[in-house]
């Protein structure tokens, strides 16, 4: 028999990130971001709409110039806002064949993105990629000063303001070679170097200007004095930044010029401090109104503004408006990340004898299969997979079932609502991509047929359940991990599915043969007598006083009920 590894198109061992870094660029990882990436219908539509308005704007009419991107973790947010930063930027990538290519072109090409050619060849866009839960404010007093800091690294200037200050006057009259040049002279070492020295760099600035603008500066004492001006005077708020991001945006280009702002994790930026958003709208709101259309920001949220804005208490209506600063909302959709996991992890061969071999067996026991996966009596079915199974949708999502991934974004974000898988740790390092190839590489070496069942999915996220110190996932892993197998079934796998399960109780009841279903093991096993083993390792959890039945469906007891027990 064939294995499940020879089925797909990619090797499914083969690096995939955990998650993608809007602040990393190097060369092979935004090679495979870039070509790897999977354009829905959704996220064509969002590109399209993005890229009218920031065309528009050459125009000089008013568009809006603020866009709230939302999804759910792992919808694909950051990487949809890393493509959106060099599709518009239409960054040169090295592919894995060896061709350099511009991002905006090879979007348009290959995903029918319109636009993309006017943005290559007329516009010319800088961009800041921001990963904002780097914004530590035991370092940094606002988000201006914090965003300046980044805009000043990215242009290569000391993140010492007022060091930066005298920089770029330097380079304004034209003198930065000549000062550069003296400083590599005069200290035996680059300027880069020097200015990391809080020790020196004052003194070597002093006598630098004095040398390379005499004129301006005939005297230490002179050049002394304007450099503790600089120092004294400097201020940075968001009119001030929106004037150096205009400003910026202007030098690259007087008409043609744009500088976006790709801020990724507003959401969890924000949290629930006053504070945090109204210093996101004041520079919102100075970028719309002096920015000319030249400057904008992109900003991610596992939140709708709409579901932002009720976790801040008090001022409410100061607040409310900001929903209208960030005029372009794009919702990135659960659908999307189905989608992703479909098309980069379990793309098949086509015509593989794997793939063949697949398509008999579930010929051979589609009855049979669809009885023991599909779920019983669900309270709802928006995707309309908990209970119907065709076989190009199985085939597409094998060796998951096609309801899998939806009924995972279901089951994380009520963990996540509940404390008990944190947003940082959610959102930072396990996406639904990464759970689900976690879970396949547990099946890899098994023969064609196997099935990822729910407690490999549970064992993918075990480790954010002991971040949190779940209750639970202490009582599996010692007490009930120790009883065994029944009947070849371990009892504490039955207990990780009951677990995830649980979470959607009021969607999915938690009954023997829905517990049986998201763990029935592959094509051909036969549904009685693996609900059978199922059965008895419940009848176990049970005994044990670990697990309640009421009215035929299980859950687990708190600690408190257990106690009582």
């Amino acid at each position: 028999m064939m294995k499940v590894r020879d089925i797909f198109e990619k090797d499914p061992e083969r690096k995939i990130l955990p998650v993608v870094k809007i602040d990393v660029h190097e060369e092979p990882i935004i090679s495979t971001e870039v070509e790897e990436y999977v354009v829905t219908d959704q996220i064509r539509e969002a590109f399209n709409e993005i890229i009218d308005y920031f065309l528009e704007a050459r125009t000089g009419r008013p568009v809006p110039v603020c866009a709230w991107i939302s999804g759910f973790f792992g919808s694909g947010k950051s990487h949809f806002l890393k493509m959106l930063g060099y599709v518009l930027t239409n960054r040169k990538v090295r592919l894995s064949n060896g061709a350099e290519v511009g991002v905006a072109e090879y979007f348009g090409q290959k995903h029918g993105i319109k636009g993309t050619h006017i943005l290559a060849k007329e516009l010319k866009t800088k961009a800041l990629f921001v990963y904002m839960l780097d914004f530590d404010r035991t370092k940094e007093k606002d988000l201006s000063r914090f965003l300046y800091r980044v805009l000043l690294r990215e242009l290569g200037f000391s993140e010492i303001f007022w060091v930066a200050e005298v920089e770029r006057m330097l380079k304004r009259k034209g003198l930065w070679e000549k000062f550069v040049k003296f400083v590599e002279k005069e200290e035996g070492m680059a300027w880069n170097e020097v200015r990391q020295i809080e020790t020196r760099v004052r003194s070597v600035l002093i006598r630098g200007l004095v040398n390379v603008d005499p004129k301006a500066f005939p005297s230490t004492q002179i050049a002394e004095a304007a450099i503790r001006d600089a120092e004294k005077e400097f201020t940075m708020n968001p009119e001030r930044l929106a004037k150096r991001l205009l400003e910026e945006a202007e030098t690259i280009d007087e008409n043609n010029g744009r500088l976006i702002l790709l801020l990724d994790e507003v959401g969890l930026y924000v949290g629930r401090g006053i504070d945090r958003l109204t210093e996101l709208n004041a520079l919102a709101e100075n970028i719309e109104k002096i920015g000319k259309g030249k400057v904008w920001i992109f900003a991610t949220a596992q939140e709708a503004i709409e579901q932002v804005l009720p976790q801040i208490e008090g001022r409410r209506a100061e607040l409310e408006w900001i929903r209208d600063r960030f005029r372009i909302k794009i919702a990135l959709r659960p659908e999307n990340i189905s989608t992703v996991v479909n098309k980069r992890l379990l793309k098949k061969k086509e015509k593989s004898p794997a793939l063949q071999e697949l398509e008999e067996l579930y010929k051979k026991y589609e009855g049979t299969l669809k009885m023991s996966v599909l779920l019983k009596d669900p309270a709802r079915d928006p995707y309309g997979v908990y209970k119907n199974l065709a076989y190009e949708k199985f085939v597409e999502s094998y060796p998951l079932i096609p309801y899998h991934v939806p009924l995972m974004i279901r089951i994380f974000g009520v963990l996540r609502s509940r404390g008990r898988i944190s947003p940082e740790l959610t959102g930072r390092e396990r996406a639904v991509l990464q759970v689900a190839r976690w879970a396949l590489l547990n099946l890899l070496d098994k023969n064609i047929g196997a099935l990822v069942t729910f407690d490999l999915i549970y064992d993918a996220i075990s480790e954010e359940l002991k971040a949190v110190r779940s209750e639970y996932q202490a009582l599996i892993e010692s007490e009930i991990g120790k009883i065994g197998e029944v009947d070849g079934l371990r009892v504490d796998s039955v207990a990780k599915a009951l677990f995830l399960l649980q979470q959607v109780s009021e969607e999915i009841p938690c009954t023997i043969e829905n517990v049986a279903a998201v763990l029935y093991p592959g094509l051909g096993v036969d549904q009685r007598s693996h609900e059978e083993r199922v059965a008895a390792c419940l009848k176990k959890l049970v005994e044990g006083k670990w697990v309640i039945c009421e009215e035929g469906k299980y859950r687990f007891l708190s600690e408190i009920e257990r106690t009582f027990e």
